[in-house]
């Protein structure tokens, strides 16, 4: 027995849930469609949003990072000057040769900074002009090299106070002071005319700063021959050569 056709009533409502069935399909895509226009859109505005947030503490932390190491390359800089002239006088092989130049001042941090370069250089590599610890113009600094490409990354400022006894070629006790500049753009944009003695602070920042000016590293220390014996010997005959 063959099956009836549907009333037309029935025929109205099939025809219905169909339409619903398929306008519900077409709101709500299968997870193999793809995304839409509006879609791609909106998921490109999220990840240029999140990049203009995320981009400036980026910066900042890449340039304090930069900062922060340039600052910790100065500092050993320095360290190993004061060490190399302390060396020196503990073992009475010091003389105005190979020591820092001696300036009249009674506090060191009132010499001017540096306005030009020696042209000497202390280096890694062999360098045409290598600085062995010869005696230098206050006034002028050596150029540091830590890659060993002969190219300046820090210039160097040292000098030290006539000391005791006062005038002698190889004096037993006096004060030195170093101060280690950042070299950022070569040496020929160093601005000597602008340097300041005072050391450049370290904080947050997305740009130089004022390491470009200020020293990253400074420091006063005194020297005195640790020999007791052999320093009163020195002071009462003057150290004469």
């Amino acid at each position: 027995m063959s099956t009836p056709f549907p009333s037309l009533p029935n025929r109205w409502f099939c025809s219905a849930i169909w339409v619903k069935s398929l306008l519900r399909a077409m709101s709500h895509p299968s997870s193999d469609q793809g995304l839409t226009l509006l879609e791609a859109v909106m998921a490109l505005l999220v990840v240029a949003i999140a990049s203009v947030l995320i981009t400036p503490p980026i910066l900042v932390a890449t340039a304090t990072r930069v900062q922060t190491q340039r600052a910790e390359q100065a500092q050993q800089i320095a360290q190993a000057e004061v060490d190399r002239v302390r060396t020196l006088v503990n073992r009475g092989a010091q003389n105005i040769n190979n020591l820092p130049t001696a300036v009249d001042a009674a506090v060191l941090n009132a010499i001017a900074p540096p306005d030009g370069t020696s042209g000497l250089m202390r280096s890694t590599g062999a360098c045409d002009n290598p600085y062995t610890g010869q005696q230098v113009a206050a006034t002028k600094a050596v150029e540091v090299d830590i890659t060993g490409d002969c190219e300046a990354d820090f210039v160097m400022q040292v000098f030290r106070t006539n000391g005791v006894p006062e005038g002698a070629t190889q004096p037993i006790n006096f004060d030195i002071g170093v101060r280690v500049y950042a070299v950022i753009r070569g040496v020929d944009a160093v601005p000597w005319d602008d340097l300041a003695t005072d050391p450049a602070p370290l904080k947050m920042t997305t740009g130089e700063g004022s390491q470009n000016t200020n020293p990253l590293s400074v420091i006063y220390s005194n020297i005195t021959q640790g020999d007791t014996r052999n320093s009163l010997d020195c002071y009462q005959n003057a150290c004469a050569q």
